[in-house]
């Protein structure tokens, strides 16, 4: 069962930065992500890798997530609040109201900084 009903992905659409960083941010110092909570999908490190590397990370405001599982004969179980489940499609995740998902601003603007130490090295 998710938080928000998936609508059919726009693959007309090209996505966009995150305005800012959001409040739980991955990339923000004290996250799960960075504090290595277990339920979190990543850890420091490989945020970090993703933003060397230039690998896409996407920011999660939007996306759906379950709330909990729940048995066809009626048992539910929690979900995690970390557990985002966008539908992908061509790479991109898109966002419940079918918009494609937008590039995570903390981790847009630590691949300028990388960028810009690359290029002055």
């Amino acid at each position: 069962m998710f938080d928000l009903e998936q609508q059919p992905p726009r693959t007309d659409l090209e996505p966009d930065v995150q305005a800012g960083m959001c409040p739980d941010c991955a990339y923000r110092p004290n996250s799960p992500e960075r504090r290595g909570v277990a339920d979190a999908a990543t850890d420091e490190q490989a945020l970090l890798a993703l933003v060397e590397s230039g690998s896409v990370f996407w920011c999660h405001r939007g996306m759906r997530r379950p709330t909990h599982w729940q048995h066809p004969f009626g048992a539910t179980t929690p979900a995690s609040p970390l557990n985002y489940q966008p539908p992908i499609h061509d790479g991109r995740p898109y966002k419940a109201d079918g918009t494609p998902g937008d590039l995570c601003a903390g981790w847009t603007a630590l691949r300028l900084k990388a960028m810009q130490r690359s290029d002055a090295g």
